[in-house]
């Protein structure tokens, strides 16, 4: 049976629950990324990316999981982390943080502030489109998902340990 074992699974998640509890920075409303070796954060506030990355995984942990402590921490550090999106300016990390705020959302009813951060993501994003749209170009984000190849394949990277598997 291909994948990782439910022990080592339950392990592994505990594992990376862990890194992404430390790396919240409740001071700085953000996510460090980078820890050393000696467990010492290389930096106090990580990159916007981070940011987004790191609520994508919380929604995706609260919507996902069978377990409800792992499910409970999520939803926990999620109301601590939801009001900093506001501050978030680039245009990625607001994507990965819109993926994380639909999946929130759609896991539980809330008080409205998930609705309301997935509301500035999808505003913030549809602004950017409408002021590099060219004249004339009509595309919506439903055309642009009807033109992406079905079904979507990542290409292979030409790494060594890729290169054996052939």
């Amino acid at each position: 049976k291909a994948g990782v074992r439910e022990a080592d699974g339950e392990r592994l998640t505990a594992i990376y629950a862990s890194f992404v509890d430390h790396a919240w920075n409740d001071s700085a409303g953000r996510f460090r990324n980078f820890m050393g070796y000696d467990r010492k954060w290389l930096e106090d506030v990580g990159s916007l990316d981070s940011f987004g990355r790191s609520l994508w995984a919380l929604g995706e942990t609260v919507r996902l999981s069978p377990s409800g402590e792992l499910r409970a921490w999520a939803l926990s550090l999620a109301d601590r982390v939801v009001p900093h999106v506001r501050g978030i300016n680039a245009l990625h990390a607001l994507s990965f943080c819109a993926l994380g705020l639909a999946s929130l959302a759609s896991a539980r009813c809330d008080d409205g502030q998930w609705r309301a951060a997935l509301e500035h993501c999808g505003q913030t994003l549809e602004g950017a489109l409408a002021k590099t749209r060219r004249p004339g170009q009509r595309a919506t984000w439903q055309m642009m998902c009807a033109a992406a190849p079905k079904p979507y394949r990542p290409r292979r990277s030409a790494s060594p340990a890729n290169r054996r598997a052939r």
